[in-house]
Parts: structure tokens; sequence; C-alpha cells
């Protein structure tokens, strides 16, 4: 009941028919945010039973395929990704890790919704918990073992070691080789009652 209430509130106010409530691009992104791993949720739980979300269409169609309400304005995942959350993204690829896609090779959900008064801070949370997440980066022996969603977002990592290291200097410190891990696309919760 209450995601369904906030998809309401997602589908008559966002910053683009009502931009005075969204003066910052903090507060956009924000939303944004929030907007899309609601988004991720509602079809989840609607395409219940499935054991991935590429099992909901073919090619990926889950983040093309499917529409949401926002602002009274169709949108897909990608194209609130692509077209909302990457213009607003500041070149910060903790951004990257805040977008949830109910798979287990996923960062996991932030615990509570991000706010502009305190983005900056939850994403920096957002990036010390994905690199404390065996999931996303281990190290074995000298090979640092990385999530695919680091080769894949390369340009907005930048060098994906030199980020992991900024966070987390002994995880990447004299590592000899990068591997990029399979993306698991398992869902990463039970699916229905």
């Amino acid at each position: 009941e209450a995601l369904d209430r906030y998809l309401g509130m997602l589908r008559s106010v966002s910053p683009a028919n009502a931009p005075h409530r969204f003066r910052s691009n903090d507060a956009r992104l924000a939303y944004y945010l929030n907007a899309y791993n609601a988004f991720v949720l509602a079809a989840t739980r609607d395409l219940c039973p499935i054991a991935s979300v590429q099992d909901a269409y073919f090619g990926n169609g889950f983040f093309w395929r499917i529409s949401f309400i926002m602002g009274e304005r169709e949108i897909t995942l990608s194209t609130l990704e692509s077209e909302r959350i990457k213009t607003t993204m500041q070149r910060n690829p903790s951004v990257r890790l805040a977008l949830v896609k109910a798979a287990v090779g996923s960062p996991a959900l932030y615990t509570e919704a991000f706010d502009e008064e305190r983005l900056h801070a939850q994403l920096k949370d957002v990036a010390e918990r994905a690199v404390r997440n065996p999931a996303l980066v281990k190290r074995v022996g000298d090979e640092l073992q990385l999530n695919a969603v680091f080769q894949w977002y390369e340009a907005e990592f930048g060098n994906p070691a030199r980020w992991v290291k900024s966070l987390a200097p002994a995880l990447a410190e004299g590592h000899k080789t990068i591997t990029y891990l399979p993306y698991d696309w398992s869902l990463n919760g039970r699916c229905g009652g």
C-alpha cells in the first residue's frame, strides 16, 4: 500500500511538471533515484512469479518496454536513467550504484529514501557499502574482482581500481590484475507469497 501511494505521488508530480518543487540538481536527482527504484520494485512485484527481471521480456525488455507514469507522462526505466538521471549525475559514479536492478548482482536497495539535503552523504554511503559487498568488489590474492557493472559503466567510474582504492585502499593496493565477474541477474529476493 505504501508503494502504491508513492507511485501515485510520482504519477502526479515530477521535476518536469512542477519545476518549482525541484530547484536544485540534488533535488531532481534524489527524486529520480527514488522514482527509478520504486518503479523497479513495483514492476518486479507486478510480474511475480519470475526468477529474474530478464524473464519478463526478451532482450532486457524489463527496462525499456514497461512504462510508468511520472509527472503525468509515460517513461521507461531506460529513458529515466539515460535522459533524467544521467544528466543530473554530476559525474558521481556512486549514482550508478544507487540504481537497483532487483538482481543479486546489483547493489542492495538503500535503506532510506534519497533526500536533497543529505544526498551527497547518502551517495558516499552507497559507494562505501558497495566496496564492502563481495558480490560487487572482492580481492582474491593479487586479483581484484569487480562486478560487471564497473566494466559496463567504465566511462563513469574512470579507472575502476582507482575508484575502489579511493574508498578501500587496502582492498585495491598492490593488485596485479582486474577481473570482471559475470553479472548475476537472479532475483535478489522472494517473488510473490
